[in-house]
């Protein structure tokens, strides 16, 4: 599921999420769509897991509109991506959700097939 603002584009996501990880600390987490459009949550990642349950605070929101052109655009944003240990051998759940600085709400889900990360 991926909803920012009024737009919904649940409909339009593949069946991959892209997670990066660096020293930093930040963490990203890319939903793709069937129009190569991309979406992408970044913050920094706690070490931490609260009862099995990872989080990275969310401060920067990413995207790229093929249809507008190949020019990403990023805004400062708030909210939190929740999720399990992804390299389990089990269908984990992610969830994004918080505001874009320009007052859009965004959602994002995303559950995987039980696989390991490539």
């Amino acid at each position: 599921m991926l909803i920012v603002g009024d737009e919904n584009f649940t409909s339009l996501c593949t069946n991959n999420l892209a997670i990066t990880s660096f020293p930093s600390g930040r963490r990203g987490f890319y939903f793709q769509t069937t129009d190569d459009s991309a979406f992408a949550f970044s913050g920094i990642h706690h070490a931490t897991p609260i009862g099995g349950t990872f989080l990275t605070n969310i401060d920067i929101f990413l995207f790229n509109l093929k249809a507008q052109g190949d020019t990403a655009k990023l805004l400062h944003a708030t909210g939190y991506c929740t999720y399990e240990n992804f390299r389990s051998r089990h269908p984990i759940n992610v969830k994004c959700s918080g505001e874009i600085e320009d007052g859009r709400k965004f959602t994002g889900s995303f559950t995987s097939d039980g696989n390991p990360p490539d």
